[in-house]
């Protein structure tokens, strides 16, 4: 027997076996009876499927997605969307700390199915099993599984009924059958197209500020960047810098080149509704210091040093649309050195170039 309408649950890529969503899928198939097949899908940014798309190719009734707001999971967003009709109803949920994740998954089960109340009343009753006239229909053994009990009528005895864990199995993984009508070697597909791809190729510009520890010797200037996505959350990234400090004491100028090459992390569970972002990041660079000075009137001098360096910074970012990001950083850089400046017929250091500094960082990315 098919189901008569097919309910969608869109979770995060890594939590389709975490407790809470084991649970959450066999309460809400529970709740809303065998005649509504419930269907888990993994997708990389829940808050940002196609819930359209994924009604119209599925053909699925109803669409929830599931969405973590805290890292410690303490708050969820539930969002259901109804096809017919085109109703949208948003629900968060907060729970205490001493909840364990299964009792967060069944009150989550729960919310979802009291969230679809039109479904109630409006399934054709199921057929009633029957068995040749001289054969009795068997009774269904307590210890019985089925091989997919979402779409699967449970049996009259309550007590037959599988356990929580045992339904959650056919839930994440269900078992393909005629019945299905090809959905589930759909649905991957399905998903991938309902979520904007994540942008494997960026670029970005921004403005850099440099201080060091003491706020003293302040540099201002400027950057861009590429960033090749290698894994989900990791990054590797190549940059080139440009910033100036005025030195008084010369007076004149340092202008500092940095070609940075380095990694970046974003982890997911310091991302909210895939909205804003907090991540690290971290270079090794090859620092050039160019100081040009007017010691004498009409001798202008330059001079060069290179010194390797590293940095690294805690990020921010904040997404504007499908491709474009806000991002902001904030963290230190040290060279391998102090860099003195000499001035003089003989030479005294009058100035130096710290080796520790304070870093800042505003700019604007767009994924490709």
């Amino acid at each position: 027997m098919s189901a008569a309408a097919l309910l969608a649950i869109v979770v995060a890529t890594g939590e389709t076996h975490d407790p809470a969503t084991v649970v959450m899928v066999a309460v809400a198939a529970d709740s809303l009876g065998s005649q509504v097949l419930v269907r888990l899908l993994p997708a990389s940014q829940p808050a940002d499927v196609d819930l359209h798309a994924i009604e119209r190719d599925l053909g699925a009734s109803a669409v929830v997605t599931l969405v973590w707001i805290d890292p410690t999971r303490l708050r969820a967003r539930l969002r259901l969307h109804v096809a017919a009709g085109e109703r949208t109803t948003t629900r968060e949920l907060v729970f205490d700390p001493a909840d364990s994740r299964a009792e967060r998954g069944r009150t989550l089960g729960l919310a979802t199915a009291s969230m679809w109340p039109e479904i109630t009343g409006t399934l054709p009753a199921a057929p009633r099993p029957r068995g040749p006239p001289d054969v009795p229909t068997r009774p269904v053994a307590k210890d019985a599984r089925p091989a997919d009990d979402v779409q699967t009528p449970a049996p009259p005895d309550a007590a037959a009924r599988p356990r929580a864990d045992e339904r959650v199995v056919a839930a994440a993984t269900p078992v393909a059958s005629p019945a299905r009508d090809d959905r589930g070697a759909r649905a991957a597909e399905v998903i991938a197209r309902a979520q904007p791809p994540a942008a494997r190729l960026r670029v970005g510009i921004g403005a850099i500020g440099a201080a060091a520890i003491d706020g003293t010797a302040g540099e201002l200037g400027g950057r861009v960047e590429g960033l090749l996505r290698i894994t989900d959350g990791w990054s590797l990234r190549l940059g080139l810098g440009l910033r100036r400090a005025t030195i008084a004491e010369l007076p004149g100028y340092d202008y500092a080149a940095a070609l940075a090459g380095g990694v970046e992390w974003w982890p997911a569970v310091l991302s909210w509704a895939r909205t804003a972002s907090v991540g690290l990041r971290a270079d090794a660079i090859a620092l050039r210091h160019d100081v040009r000075a007017t010691v004498l009137p009409g001798r202008p001098e330059q001079r060069t040093r290179y010194l390797p360096a590293a940095d690294l910074l805690a990020q921010l970012a904040v997404r504007v649309g499908r491709r474009f990001e806000i991002l902001a950083a904030g963290g230190v850089e040290g060279a391998l050195g102090r860099t003195d400046l000499r001035s003089g017929q003989t030479p005294v250091t009058v100035a130096s170039i710290p080796a520790l500094r304070l870093t800042a960082e505003a700019g604007l990315r767009v994924g490709f």
